[in-house]
């Protein structure tokens, strides 16, 4: 009961959208109780009411959003191996802005092997929809639906020894209906080597090759409206981006209480488009997860990266559900996120999250913009099958107006 509370509170922290925050918080709810049996069944209703759903200044628009789905998933454990799937689909209905009606899913499946030796691995297949965020740069208010969609198999030798090694693929696509600009598809090759000091240290280095296709790609005009929100331009520029990264990682448990998971890579990036400057620099990430006491969690990120990188960080298990997809030259994206048991059947959760992106135009100045989401939750489990939770949203940003979401859900699930 207490994992599936953390993790409904876990799913909600980067929502794109009020209806997607709902699907995904109670999805994650299920998925981790799917962990006491090995097939659950369950459906969802919520209720979200958004201050200003565009994210404009002239006109800003609120509706309210309510929204009923299901959601499933089977995971089976036959000795050292793990098969499993979990699935979420929910309809978004809105009192006035009935254009937006849509309905949003996910899906993720998967094997993670092993054998009686030093073999393992993984396959993973994950897949989102959604409305997109509109708070990103020239997004048009209309029904923009994004599906995210991430396959990926690794291989690693040496599992349970100090030293080992590991190589995989990865295939990545992001498909909108209206931004065509921003579509893209990726692929990714990667090997490395990992050491492991003791078991609490573990030091590894990694080659990485990515190609990245953008053939709708649109460069932003140096013209902004007077709300602040650039435009397009009408000329397309396909794009073909070359990157290869050299990548520094270590794992450090200090205590049983924390964990310091961090990457430093050296990275080169070339573009083809004309408007799209080439990359060379440092990105990384790092990430912090602490234990103070039995009843509280608190976990923070800290990511540097290009837009082509970070937009499909939602897609992983890396912990940063919700973020936005986009074309930004470097994102930085900050987060910390509380969970504190209050009861055995109460989970109340705290989140904060700043985003500032980099844009260029076509005339070769920057765009730049910044995006801060705060967030307070509470999640009761009245029986082992029946949950209820409530939490608020504050957006501000300054490329887009602010707004304010609040949102109830309920959800039942055998299992």
């Amino acid at each position: 009961m207490t994992h599936s509370l953390r993790a409904v509170a876990r799913a909600f922290a980067g929502a794109a959208s009020p209806g997607a925050a709902i699907a995904l918080s109670l999805a994650a709810c299920g998925a981790a109780q799917a962990q006491e049996q090995p097939w659950y069944l369950g459906a969802k209703v919520g209720y979200t009411h958004d201050s200003n759903v565009f994210r404009r200044n002239n006109p800003e628009v609120s509706d309210n959003i309510t929204s009923a789905g299901v959601l499933g998933g089977f995971h089976w454990r036959p000795g050292r191996q793990h098969l499993y799937i979990d699935a979420d689909a929910q309809n978004n209905r809105y009192d006035k802005l009935d254009q937006l009606d849509n309905t949003s899913h996910s899906v993720s499946t998967g094997l993670n092997w092993q054998t009686v030796g030093n073999l393992g691995g993984s396959l993973r297949y994950t897949q989102r929809k959604y409305l997109g965020d509109f708070a990103v740069a020239a997004t048009p208010a209309d029904r923009n639906l994004v599906k995210g969609q991430d396959a990926t198999a690794t291989v690693r030798y040496g599992y349970v020894s100090a030293l080992g090694v590991e190589a995989g693929a990865s295939r990545r696509k992001a498909d909108y209906t209206l931004s065509l600009e921003r579509n893209v598809e990726s692929d990714v090759v990667w090997v490395g080597a990992r050491y492991g000091a003791g078991g609490q240290l573990s030091f590894g280095v990694t080659a990485r090759a990515t190609k990245d296709e953008t053939p709708l790609f649109r460069p932003l005009l140096p013209l902004e409206l007077t709300d602040g929100v650039p435009t397009l331009s009408p000329t397309i520029e396909p794009d073909e981006g070359d990157r290869r990264d050299l990548d520094f990682n270590v794992t450090w448990q200090p205590s049983g209480l924390s964990t310091i998971v961090g990457r430093i890579s050296l990275t080169r990036q070339d573009h083809t488009a004309p408007s799209r400057s080439d990359f060379s620099g440092v990105t990384g990430q790092v990430t912090w997860e602490y234990k103070p006491t039995g009843k509280t969690t608190i976990r923070s990120a800290l990511v540097r990266d290009t837009g082509e990188e970070t937009s499909f960080l939602s897609l992983t298990q890396f912990g940063l559900t919700g973020l936005r997809f986009d074309n930004n030259r470097v994102n930085w994206i900050g987060q910390v996120e509380a969970d504190w048991e209050a009861t055995s059947k109460i989970l109340v959760t705290a989140g904060l999250r700043y985003i500032r992106g980099t844009l260029e135009t076509l005339s070769g100045q920057d765009f730049s913009s910044n995006q801060t989401r705060l967030r307070l939750g509470a999640r009761y489990q009245a029986t082992r099958a029946a949950s209820l939770g409530c939490d608020f949203l504050s957006d501000t940003g300054s490329a887009t107006a602010s707004a304010t979401v609040f949102g109830c859900s309920a959800e039942f699930v055998l299992r």
